[in-house]
């Protein structure tokens, strides 16, 4: 609806040579009904602009909009506020446009990006865990949130398989696996990888490829066990993904590719042609502090090997040859001061670093009767997401990952999300409405709802303060999803959902809805089943099946 009122409010700037104001304006939802639904300070900012009485530019915008049917009434309140009070009728025909399955929500005034967002993006050296589920399944609400109002989006995923990690993990399984073999004698050695998958996948090459550990050129090998491990954890990493229904990424980057292909040599040629290259301490920087970073940065260590900042940098210019119009990455909290160095990087390198925007998002803990679960009780070690999943009602682990702001931190507690307390716990909370519906509309017959079909004027609907309320309700989804989209933030629909459950059970709690008067049941079916579609296409938003009984 607020899309509605900007898309006319724009005519007015355009007849009005205020376009250079479209920018400025902001609807609000009214505190009161004395002010109407909706309302703005467009007036007043233009006024302030121009020198101008806001009350007079008030009522030019007022008068010009009460042609339009939306509107019921508009008022003025000092020093200049314009109060929008919209028509029942348009609200009921908002409403039920949801009775149509195929309906698509209209985003006029967004303007449509081609957008690359990388997310998860976890090395390959192991298998995913807690920290990499709520960075999967934000990142993947966040991508079908982000369609939805109409972007066109690209799912990324970027693979570390070169550099120093992936080393470590090869010469980890090498001994490992030599240690199984009885080729070496076990020790404790802090700088591998000494974790149940990598000993697990150890284990596997000692067995079936023991030729790589016998009679073979060490340095060999580790160049066949870096490809294998580096196939088999992605491959794991994957299946976790799926696991969480997010396996849908059509771009897999490789950092071993980059490096293969010349792309990371192409960044040091450019960088080397820049004013803001130079030598010290038989090392080559760049001046990354022009830009805003608080110090210069290495991009090629006294060793001759590069710092790892080289092959971020050849990925993002890859993304920019893209033709993107805007980059997202996800990132750890714990990754905060990288943003400066990478971003001056780009400046350097010719590139609008505006176009790159970095979300962040912070820990999550998981609880078993209070306390922190941090170890697999089958290997004592971190928790892989899938044993995760094992103890946890899935859809409902998903929507309490959800039900936080991706930078507040997040303690789940496992019996708490398994328990379906309808009272207590916000995805039951919402499941509990959506199977009240499905049950209600069972009651009816068949045939009642075949022959149900749209109108052009509603006698009933509308008439009770619970039903305006419900009405109001599923008119805000389209203001809350692009609210959503522009904000990166699937908590937004997260409350929205909560909001619409409760006008539901209000609703049904007040109004009966089966009703002996058929032209009154026929009016509160149509609502219902608009409801029912809009429910059923939030959850398809987010990737959970919604329950039709419980």
């Amino acid at each position: 609806m607020k899309d509605k009122i900007i898309l006319y409010l724009k005519k007015y700037l355009d007849l009005n040579k205020f376009s250079h104001f479209t920018e400025k304006i902001i609807i609000l939802n009214s505190k009161s009904k004395n002010f109407g639904d909706f309302n703005t300070n467009l007036a007043i900012i233009i006024a302030k602009k121009n020198n101008k009485d806001p009350l007079i530019i008030a009522n030019e915008i007022k008068e010009y909009l009460l042609k339009v049917s939306l509107f019921k009434d508009i008022t003025i309140t000092k020093p200049g506020f314009i109060n929008f009070f919209i028509n029942e009728k348009e609200i009921i025909k908002y409403a039920l446009s949801y009775f149509d399955k195929n309906y698509h929500d209209k985003f006029n005034t967004l303007q449509k990006l081609k957008i690359n967002y990388e997310f998860v993006s976890a090395n390959p050296t192991g298998y995913l865990h807690l920290g990499h589920a709520r960075h999967a399944i934000i990142g993947e609400t966040t991508v079908m949130i982000l369609k939805y109002v109409g972007h066109d989006v690209i799912r990324e995923y970027y693979i570390n398989d070169a550099g120093v990690q992936i080393d470590n993990l090869a010469h980890s399984i090498y001994n490992h696996a030599l240690i199984k073999l009885n080729i070496k004698k076990s020790d404790q050695d802090n700088s591998q990888y000494n974790g149940y998958e990598i000993i697990d996948y150890a284990s596997y090459l000692a067995k079936n490829h023991q030729d790589l550990f016998i009679d073979k050129n060490k340095e060999q090998a580790i160049i066949k066990i870096k490809k294998l491990a580096v196939d088999h954890f992605l491959e794991e990493i994957k299946k976790d993904l799926k696991a969480l229904n997010v396996a849908n990424y059509d771009i897999f980057t490789s950092d071993k590719k980059l490096i293969e292909d010349k792309k990371v040599d192409k960044i040091l040629a450019k960088f080397q042609k820049s004013k803001y290259y130079y030598k010290k301490d038989d090392a080559i920087w760049i001046k990354t502090s022009a830009f805003g970073d608080p110090k210069d940065r290495v991009l090629i260590k006294k060793d001759l090997t590069y710092t790892y900042m080289v092959a971020d940098f050849a990925n993002h210019v890859k993304k920019y040859q893209g033709g993107y119009d805007l980059m997202i990455d996800l990132w750890g909290a714990d990754h905060h001061g990288y943003e400066a160095r990478i971003k001056a990087g780009l400046e350097i390198l010719g590139y609008d670093s505006n176009k790159l925007k970095i979300d962040y998002i912070t820990l999550v803990k998981l609880l078993e009767n209070g306390q922190e679960f941090k170890m697999s009780k089958r290997k004592g070690t971190a928790i892989r997401i899938r044993e995760i999943l094992d103890l946890i009602d899935v859809p409902a682990f998903k929507f309490s990952i959800l039900a936080k702001a991706k930078s507040q931190m997040h303690s789940i507690d496992i019996a708490k999300v398994n328990k379906k307390d309808i009272n207590n716990n916000i995805y039951w909370y919402i499941q509990y409405a959506n199977s009240r519906i499905n049950q209600l509309l069972n009651k009816v017959e068949a045939k009642t709802i075949a022959n149900l079909k749209l109108k052009n004027d509603y006698f009933y609907l509308g008439k009770e303060q619970a039903e305006q309320n419900l009405l109001l309700k599923i008119i805000a989804f389209a203001d809350q999803i692009l609210q959503a989209a522009n904000n990166r933030e699937p908590l937004i629909l997260i409350n929205y959902l909560k909001e619409l459950a409760q006008a539901f059970h209000a609703y049904y709690n007040s109004c009966k809805i089966i009703n002996k008067n058929k032209e009154i049941e026929e009016e509160r079916l149509l609502l219902i089943i608009s409801l029912k579609n809009l429910f059923e296409r939030i959850f398809n938003i987010l990737k959970i099946e919604p329950i039709k009984k419980m």
